[in-house]
């Protein structure tokens, strides 16, 4: 099974490669360039990912057309990283990959293209969130990665035919919540890199004393946490594996974020966390997910227990490799000049949530939105109280988020490990990784 999922992954590695070998000018003098990506498809993203790309070949129509190959969120990082190793990377590539190899191989090398001098005068400039502008800037000034204007806290959103809670969820713990759940159950995964768990812990550390100044301290690329035998951990350890074992849905355990979706879609989970991107799949757009029964007027967004929203201002945005051509360079500032013009950032904004400190919103956008009952909840569900941390998986090792922890949990959850061997595992994986 093994060699055939390495079997798997070099074709599509050949396929991808086979792609980016063939961009350039095509016989009608277009430039023309495909690259992978998983915001297509079921993926929420590619609500206005999608819309974004068409409406930009439609603008550039004669002289650019941008191509997506879809591939898996999951297998976008490892994939791109064994592109790399061949010298074939895409023209445009989203996010870090992994921060690691990121810190240590692309930046050193000078793999990406400066931005810079193509985005100063851009009018979204001014609305850069300065701690991620700082982020994506090298010692010398170069502009690594577009910083990403929005900010979508995350946090989460429940079913009310199915739970009630007795007070608003920021006055709530996670042990409330459960106590009031009865046989209702929460949206739990583990597969792909467990990011519905992922997130929900990481509401149990900020809740725990210390466990917000952890994660925020923990949070640059040389401060992450290698050792897991820490009280917060600990103990939202504890929490977590008692939470999974009497309140995860059946099929918890080995389920990708599908599954854990259309446990709420189904009726089979009343909570699930997420970011402010799944309020698309509640509204029209997302019928053909919803199971018998399911009435998106019941599903009601909140902040996660203990007044708790997960964002993390650092991090990486979209770049262009050093080893694209200059044609291919002209046609991926175009498209990152198209994708951040006032117009695609409320768009953005009205399908996948979000905001921008000081933004000069639109007459239109602030109708539009004023309309979308589940996003003014998401909004208005934050106050001066709200701890914001960065996501547990932003403080550890790239490898130990994406593959050790959600490879371990069923041993938590199945009492084979208690929370303090679960920390040491995790601690003998960070080490091993690094």
């Amino acid at each position: 099974m093994k060699k055939f999922f390495l079997l798997l992954m070099m074709l599509s590695v050949f396929a991808l490669a086979f792609s980016a070998c063939s961009n350039g000018d095509n016989e009608d003098g277009i430039i023309e360039v495909t690259i992978p990506h998983y915001k297509t498809g079921d993926n929420t993203g590619a609500l206005y990912f999608m819309p974004i790309v068409e409406s930009f070949n439609l603008a550039y129509e004669g002289r650019f057309r941008l191509n997506i190959e879809p591939m898996p969120q999951h297998l976008y990082p490892e994939q791109l990283r064994l592109l790399a190793g061949q010298n074939m990377l895409p023209v445009l590539i989203e996010g870090d990959l992994d921060e690691e190899w990121f810190r240590e191989v692309v930046i050193p090398n000078n793999m990406f293209v400066d931005l810079r001098p193509f985005f100063s005068d851009h009018p979204i400039y001014n609305y850069f969130n300065p701690d991620n502008y700082q982020h994506n800037l090298t010692d010398d000034g170069r502009l690594i990665t577009f910083p990403h204007p929005i900010q979508r806290p995350m946090t989460m959103f429940y079913n009310e035919a199915l739970f009630q809670p007795s007070r608003p969820i920021n006055q709530m713990s996670w042990h409330d919540v459960a106590a009031e759940l009865g046989d209702n159950r929460i949206a739990f995964m583990t597969a792909e890199n467990a990011w519905t768990t992922m997130l929900a812990f990481t509401s149990m550390v900020a809740a725990q004393p210390g466990g917000a100044e952890l994660l925020i301290n923990s949070a640059g690329p040389n401060e992450r946490i290698m050792d897991f035998n820490q009280p917060p951990l600990i103990a939202a350890f504890a929490q977590l594996q008692y939470l999974m074992a009497n309140h995860a849905q059946p099929n918890a355990i080995g389920a990708p974020f599908a599954e854990a979706a259309n446990a709420i879609f189904n009726l089979d989970a009343a909570i699930i966390a997420n970011g402010p991107w799944m309020i698309g799949d509640f509204g029209p757009g997302g019928a053909e997910n919803w199971g018998p029964g399911f009435n998106p007027d019941t599903i009601r967004a909140s902040v996660l227990p203990g007044n708790v929203a997960v964002f993390n201002p650092l991090g990486y945005n979209w770049w262009i490799p050093s080893t694209a051509t200059p044609e291919e360079q002209a046609l991926a500032t175009a498209f990152l000049n198209h994708m951040y013009s006032f117009e695609n950032v409320e768009f953005m904004m009205e399908v996948a949530g979000g905001l921008i400190p000081g933004f000069d919103y639109s007459q239109a956008f602030l109708n539009n939105r004023a309309e979308d009952r589940l996003m003014n909840e998401y909004s208005a569900s934050f106050d001066a109280n709200t701890i914001i941390v960065p996501a547990f998986a932003d403080t550890i090792l790239s490898s130990v988020a994406d593959m050790d922890f959600g490879t371990l949990l069923p041993l938590l959850i199945n009492d084979s490990m208690t929370p303090e061997e679960f920390a040491d595992a995790l601690t003998q994986a960070s080490r091993d990784a690094s």
